[in-house]
């Protein structure tokens, strides 16, 4: 091949490609639930707490995310009144699967617990935050506090009792008041 004497044509693709310069450069453009999916469980909680203080500042005089080991079932709070201390819960689960019941129940373990120890009082409003949304039977449960109360207790030597706290031999009973 000579450059001088032969000349090569550029053809147009037949099809407009598939991927553009722009999506080479920096990747396809993914939707925000797609992006939720890329995350880790800190990074989801952090999202919940910018969405938060963002979005619900109108809402709340405080807002902080309390979640991790020690949490004792609060992933964000957001505080309505520093007075009369009303507060909001947001559990946040990052699971790759819709939650259910018995991934949830320690949850709402931590909650009965703690309420009941007093080292936090009812939240106004309890808040399911997961990014694959809640499943059928959960959701079922949640619309029927009776149900929910009535499989919670059924349920909590299996999925609560061992698993609330570290404390007392990780073995919280469901006996006497509580």
């Amino acid at each position: 091949m000579n450059p001088e004497t032969d000349s090569t044509e550029i053809l147009k693709p037949k099809s407009s490609p598939k991927i553009s310069n722009h999506d080479i450069l920096y990747g396809k453009p993914i939707t925000p639930i797609q992006r939720l999916a890329v995350m880790d469980d800190d990074e989801f909680e952090e999202i919940i707490l910018e969405w938060a203080f963002e979005y619900l500042a109108p809402k709340y005089a405080k807002v902080r995310r309390c979640g991790g080991a020690g949490d004792k079932g609060r992933d964000v709070i957001g505080v309505i009144n520093l007075t009369t201390k009303e507060w909001d819960n947001y559990q946040c689960k990052h699971y790759g699967t819709k939650l259910t019941p018995t991934n949830f129940y320690i949850e709402l373990g931590k909650l009965c617990y703690y309420t009941f120890t007093k080292a936090y009082t009812i939240p106004k409003n309890y808040y399911v935050v997961g990014k694959e949304g809640v499943g059928t039977s959960l959701g079922d449960l949640l619309d029927d506090p009776i149900a929910l109360r009535d499989k919670l207790i059924a349920n909590w030597e299996r999925y609560v009792e061992p698993k609330i706290t570290t404390k007392d031999s990780g073995k919280i009973k469901l006996e006497n008041d509580l």
